[in-house]
Order: C-alpha cells, then sequence, then structure tokens
C-alpha cells in the first residue's frame, strides 16, 4: 500500500486482504468530511504479464474521487462474490467498489453519486420526492443551490 498525497494504491496478490486493508484505512476516516478521504486504486498483483501493477493502482486512484475504490476486473469479481456492492467506473475496465455494511441502511448521494450509509451521513433532506442523503455538507449545500 503506498499513499500519495490524497491518494491510496493497493496492490496485493490476495484480494481478500486488499479488501480488508482499504477498509481497515477506510475507518480511520469516519467522521470525517468526503473531501479529507483519500481516493483509492485497487490492483491485483499476481499476473506475471502486468510489468508494474503499482503504476495502475496509481492511475485508478487518480481517477478516482474522495473515498471512492476504484478497482480492475479481477478485484471487482472477487468483489461480489465476497458480496460487495460493484459499479461500472468511468474508464473501460474499471469498477468501484463499494466497501460499505451490506446491512446498513445506504443511499446514493445525488450530487456526488457516492454510496452512504445514513448513520454516518453529513445531511438528509426530506422532499416530496422522498429522502435525500449526502456524504458531505458541500454536497447538501450544492444540491439546494441547484434545485432551486
Amino acid at each position: 500500500m503506498a499513499i500519495d498525497g490524497d491518494r491510496v494504491n493497493v496492490v496485493f496478490p490476495d484480494p481478500r486482504v486488499a479488501f480488508a486493508s482499504v477498509g481497515q484505512l477506510l475507518a480511520l476516516y469516519d467522521g470525517r468530511s468526503i473531501e479529507e478521504v483519500p481516493r483509492i486504486g485497487l490492483h491485483l498483483d499476481n499476473d506475471p504479464a502486468d510489468l508494474d501493477p503499482s503504476f495502475v493502482a496509481d492511475r485508478l486512484a487518480a481517477d478516482a474521487t474522495p473515498g471512492q475504490v476504484l478497482a480492475t476486473g479481477p478485484l471487482a469479481e472477487e468483489a461480489r462474490e465476497v458480496g460487495l456492492l460493484v459499479s461500472d467506473g468511468k474508464q473501460a475496465g474499471t469498477f468501484e467498489v463499494r466497501l460499505v455494511n451490506p446491512y446498513a441502511a445506504a443511499s446514493t448521494d445525488p450530487t456526488c453519486g457516492l454510496l452512504v450509509e445514513h448513520q454516518k451521513a453529513a445531511g438528509m433532506l426530506r422532499t416530496e420526492q422522498g429522502e435525500a442523503w449526502f456524504c458531505s455538507q458541500a454536497c447538501v449545500l450544492d444540491h439546494i443551490q441547484t434545485s432551486g
């Protein structure tokens, strides 16, 4: 695991160790604003043809938003197998892995698209359309300003 400013590059040969390590890292940021949480790139180090796995993880972290975990295909497959939430990333061949408690109530922040556990949310607005949960006060304010 390498930390470079607001990015964390995670390269392990075992996906479950990678998920556990990232989960422990993210737990250190509980209660902080989303802007303080690092961007994380996950890549497996088990392909002999892959000359620089840390470069791949660094590129993933560079494409992530604060608090987002981006992974390559093999890690995404393993994440699905262990019950983690996985969605397509913005770049082809990348996937967002959401390391939240699968039993916790959670919603997608309508401003930035991150999955937010309700008990850790920075805010919630109740509208005619229902409840909107937010990862940070900045997202709450942006939502209020843009939805007028």
